[in-house]
């Protein structure tokens, strides 16, 4: 977030907004970009193919500009547990999602509980 401590003029144009990136394989489609503007104590999130065209920021206005992610290859509670389990100990997904996106079970250690997953994973292909 960036916010305006003097008048300024931005100009913001993102693409990919709208139309997320796709998985391929099996893979989840990733999240889209995002751009949010504050203006006057107002949050606008929904903006035409998130295009803002000179638009002046007062003091205490802001923009935020999230960038969105590539789509997934392959379906994602196939992929190796050791990996998952390395990815939450880097931040990069947390253990909610290894768990509901990745099918895998960690200890509180953060290592992969093997057999939980093995029946989590099991569960979930049956439907």
């Amino acid at each position: 977030m960036v916010q305006a401590r003097a008048p300024i003029n931005i100009n913001v144009q993102v693409d990919r907004v709208h139309c997320a990136p796709w998985g391929l394989s099996g893979g989840h489609p990733g999240a889209g970009n995002q751009v949010c503007l504050r203006s006057g104590g107002k949050e606008i999130a929904d903006l035409p193919n998130a295009k803002v065209l000179m638009k002046r920021l007062d003091p205490g206005d802001a923009v935020t500009l999230r960038a969105g992610g590539g789509g997934g290859f392959g379906p994602p509670e196939e992929r190796d547990p050791e990996k998952v389990a390395h990815d939450v100990r880097q931040g990069y997904v947390s253990r909610d999602v290894a768990e509901k996106i990745y099918r895998v079970m960690l200890d509180g250690e953060g290592s992969v509980n093997s057999a939980a997953t093995r029946l989590l994973r099991r569960g979930s292909s049956s439907g």
